[in-house]
Parts: C-alpha cells; sequence; structure tokens
C-alpha cells in the first residue's frame, strides 16, 4: 500500500500506529507561491522547488523528483491511500494528488481517502490507528470536483475559485471552508493586508512582543490552522520590510521564537484603515494562480465575502 499524506509529523505518527505500506510525504506548501496553471506534475514541481530554495529553505528539486516519481508508480503498489486534514495547507494537496489522480488511467486501480478534521501529527498512534474508520473509496465526484478545484486554484483569475465555492462542493466537504480562506489571503480592501498580515499587526499591537507570541496569538486567531512558525516568520520580515515597514525586528539572541517583535507609527495608520500597505509598499506576491503586482491586484471584501477585481 502507498499512504500518501501532508508531511513528516503525519509520517512519524503513522509509522508509531503500524500503518503497512510505504509513506509519501507531500512536503509542499501550496498556499504560498506561484502555482501556474497548465503545468505537468514535474514542470510545477520545478516552479515550486525554485520558489521554495529562494525563500531559504533549502532546495527540493531532488526530493520532489524522487516523489512525483512515488506518485507515477502508484500502480505497482497496488492500493493507494490518502491521508489528510481539512486546513488549507492540506485542501490543496490534496487538490493537487485528486487532480493528477483525475488525469490517469484508473482502470483496477484502489485509490481511497482518509480526510478528517484532526491534526494528523498531532494524534497519538492509537488515535491515527482508528482513522481507518474514515476511509472512503475515492469516487468519480471527488475527482471531477479536485480536477475543477485545481483549475480554479491555479487560474490566474481568483474569481474562478468564488465561482467552485459557490458551486456543489460536497464530494469534498472541507475543501470550500480552505479556500475560502485562501481568498481571506488576497489584501484587504480597507488597507491592503491579508488576513495572515492583519492578525500579526493585531497580535503585536496587543502586546506580543516577541515572534514567539505573535505566532501563538496568530495560531489562536484560526478556525483551521493551516501555517507553521517558518512560514509566518516570512511574513513578519515583510511587514518589516519595503520603504515605510509596519514592524520593527529585534536582533537575534536565541532562536527567532525570541526575537522581539513591535509596530511602527505607520502599522496603526494602516489597521484603522488610514493608509494602505499596498500603496505604501508596493506588491508582488503569488496566491496560487494569480500574480499580484502593482496595478494587477485583486483585493478580498471581507464586508461582502467576494474578490474585488484590479481596478
Amino acid at each position: 500500500m502507498l499512504n500518501i499524506t501532508n508531511g513528516d509529523s503525519a509520517v512519524q505518527v503513522m509509522r508509531m500506529a503500524g500503518i503497512e505500506g510505504e509513506y509519501l510525504p507531500w512536503r509542499d506548501l501550496l498556499h504560498e507561491g506561484p502555482v501556474p496553471s497548465g503545468l505537468t506534475l514535474e514542470e510545477l514541481s520545478d516552479v515550486r522547488a525554485g520558489f521554495i530554495a529562494a525563500c531559504g529553505w533549502g532546495d527540493p528539486r531532488g526530493a520532489f523528483r524522487e516523489r512525483d516519481g512515488v506518485l507515477r508508480d502508484f500502480r505497482e503498489r497496488g492500493r493507494t491511500l490518502l491521508w489528510f486534514e481539512h486546513d488549507l495547507y492540506d485542501q490543496t494537496q490534496l487538490l493537487q494528488l485528486l487532480a493528477w489522480f483525475a488525469g490517469q488511467d484508473l482502470s483496477g486501480a484502489d485509490l481511497r481517502l482518509i480526510c478528517t478534521d484532526h491534526y494528523l501529527g498531532r494524534l497519538s498512534p492509537d488515535q491515527f490507528a482508528a482513522l481507518a474508520d474514515r476511509e472512503q473509496v475515492v469516487t468519480g465526484a471527488m475527482l471531477d470536483l479536485a480536477r475543477r478545484g485545481w483549475e480554479a486554484f491555479t487560474s490566474a483569475d481568483p474569481t474562478d475559485i468564488e465561482r467552485l465555492i459557490g458551486s456543489d462542493t460536497g464530494a469534498l466537504p472541507f475543501l470550500a471552508g480552505a479556500l475560502l480562506r485562501h481568498l481571506e489571503q488576497f489584501p484587504s480592501v480597507a488597507n491592503g493586508l491579508s488576513r495572515t498580515e492583519r492578525q500579526i499587526l493585531d497580535a503585536v499591537t496587543s502586546g506580543a512582543g516577541t515572534f514567539g507570541q505573535v505566532f501563538a496569538a496568530t495560531q489562536r486567531m484560526e478556525e483551521r490552522v493551516f501555517m507553521g512558525d517558518t512560514t509566518l516568520w516570512r511574513y513578519v520580515e515583510g511587514l518589516a520590510g519595503g520603504p515605510l515597514p509596519l514592524l520593527t525586528i529585534g536582533g537575534r539572541l536565541g532562536d527567532d521564537f525570541s526575537r522581539a517583535v513591535a509596530p511602527t507609527p505607520a502599522a496603526a495608520e494602516v489597521l484603522a484603515g488610514t493608509a494602505d500597505w499596498i500603496a505604501l509598499n508596493g506588491i508582488d506576491r503569488w496566491l496560487g494562480g494569480a500574480h499580484l503586482r502593482d496595478g494587477s491586484v485583486y483585493r478580498w471584501d471581507a464586508a461582502a465575502r467576494h474578490l474585488t477585481p484590479p481596478a
């Protein structure tokens, strides 16, 4: 059996739980950086590896080639079981995988899914083993929805995601909520901040004085936790950069969790909506297939719960 899951923490618990077969952690945070449409599995892996390397998180090109090779040989393993969670990190991985499987000849294949609202890496071995009761055969409806969902997520027009969310997504019940959280990462119409950026500033202006405190506070603000500390630190660094930063970061005295974080005077203006983060500092960011650059920025209207197109 081939067990595909979200990362190494889940694999570690899977081993302790005695789950049989080979383990394949997917290890890609698809909610960050470019995920352009129309690429093969290997072509997209090259794009993703380049982004991850540029962030200073190591170069996964070799690991991705090995990972993709194991996936392509799924028939040799017999049964394939996907283990994923309900949050944005996992649901985008699940979309990619199911959309890929939708393009394969699955005649005679045994493809199954366990999708849960529990965080796999935090489970005890007994709790992990008990998830077997949730195992489902992957249906044509799941594959079709994933194909459409992946097309929407990788589209240069993120309003395709809105249209998908407005359709019947019952075949993958956690998908709509995860993709809604993705849309909240687009800059706000009120001040240019993504939800993550706003939560960081809310935490700092409410008294969180170190990155460790900011990380803990922002985790509590999430309905479905999906972002690790390394990724959140990248957002903190972004807010501390540019011509008019919103944060200052103290020098390294230990690990990044102990580094001091404080708001600048501009932070209060942006949070109040009297200044705009993008107007102050510009933007060059990918969210799925959408490349947000000055003059081409979709924004999120939280009150109306929809995207506004570039002006």
